[in-house]
């Protein structure tokens, strides 16, 4: 949602909705907060939006709690109860024309294209790392968003890690080997992100480091016209490099967002 470049307004702290309660001894407190699942692309033209005229075939979200241990760092002795609602934003099939006899499309562009998002992680010791990614590759690839955490699982102590600089290659192309303050330096001009601190609304996240190719159409991500997407060949490398600081082994979360369309034809989502 912070990441994914699907327009303003999905930082989860900033909103209006937001709030969180700090427990004490046994009790976990509360929390409230708002969640965008984007099955659409590109608000802008709604490309992604999914097309289903039928009743009977509906589709399903599946959500997954996280484990009490992943949030607390002691677990309360009554944990509280979590109530999940979810509303959906669609469209509904225009008239073939409006009232001045102008055609209407009746179904989203390049029907059919969708998106996807997945996580993959590899143990890296302290020194001279290096990843190879696997998901994505054959694919026009829209984000990539790095996390890292140190030996002991800390985003905080990952990010005192990142190497600096990083280096992304893909292929034998060098796509940039960026020093970590320039790294955060257009993070935060890009995402708007205007708080100095960390893990907190309008600030960057400890060890989170996004890689975005989504906008070639303005200055913000998410401002896209697809023609700037990293498009992939299978048999290629898309690999990070960089030296990791600390001691011990890392744990790097690669999360990548790629797009298909029908035939996997990358031309057909460009924009002029």
């Amino acid at each position: 949602m912070k990441f994914g470049g699907y327009g303003d307004g999905f930082e989860v702290r900033s909103d209006p909705t937001f709030s969180t309660t700090t427990g004490t001894g046994a009790t976990g407190g509360s929390f409230t907060m708002v969640m965008y699942l984007p099955l659409e692309i590109v608000h802008r033209d709604s490309l992604g939006a999914l097309e289903n005229k039928s009743t009977s075939t509906t589709y399903a979200v599946e959500i997954v709690l996280a484990k009490s241990t992943d949030i607390y760092s002691t677990s309360p002795t009554t944990l509280g109860t979590v109530r999940c609602r979810t509303v959906l934003d669609s469209y509904t099939e225009p008239a073939a024309v409006d009232h001045t006899g102008l055609q209407l499309a009746s179904a989203p562009p390049i029907s059919g294209t969708i998106q996807y998002w997945r996580s993959e992680n590899v143990v890296q010791a302290a020194g001279a790392g290096d990843n190879v990614q696997r998901n994505g590759l054959g694919f026009s690839i829209r984000n990539i968003v790095y996390k890292f955490l140190d030996t002991n699982n800390s985003r905080a102590g990952g990010d005192a890690d990142w190497p600096d600089p990083a280096q992304l290659t893909y292929g034998r192309i060098v796509l940039f080997n960026r020093f970590k303050k320039i790294w955060i330096s257009k993070m935060a001009k890009a995402y708007g992100l205007t708080s100095a601190s960390t893990d907190v609304s309008l600030g960057r996240e400890n060890g989170v480091y996004p890689v975005w190719f989504t906008d070639d159409f303005g200055f913000r991500p998410g401002a896209e016209l697809r023609n700037g997407y990293l498009v992939t060949q299978l048999g290629e490398q898309l690999e990070w490099t960089g030296t990791i600081g600390g001691s011990g082994n890392h744990k790097l979360f690669t999360l990548t967002n790629w797009v298909v369309p029908p035939g996997n034809n990358s031309a057909a989502v460009r924009k002029a």
